[in-house]
């Protein structure tokens, strides 16, 4: 099973999201803990790593879709 801390999430989201936006983005979607790793000073909580692409998913096709409600459709191109 593949799992990511908040701090591997925040490195590898591709749109980036800042550490706050990851916390709030497990406790939103509710992304269970499985296990938790040794880091420097306190275990760190380890994520399933695909409950968080999904979760991260729905985060980034709704911002889109507010995006595209605010700015409207695009003209298409050449023409």
């Amino acid at each position: 099973m593949i799992t990511w801390t908040i701090a591997d999430a925040v490195d590898q989201l591709d749109p980036p999201l800042t550490e706050a936006e990851v916390r709030a983005l497990v406790l939103l979607y509710q992304v269970p803990v499985r296990e938790q790793r040794r880091t420097r000073g306190r275990p760190a909580d380890a994520y399933d790593q695909p409950a968080l692409l999904r979760a991260h998913a729905a985060v980034i096709a709704y911002r889109r879709g507010l995006l595209h409600a605010i700015l409207g459709p695009r003209p298409a191109a050449g023409g």
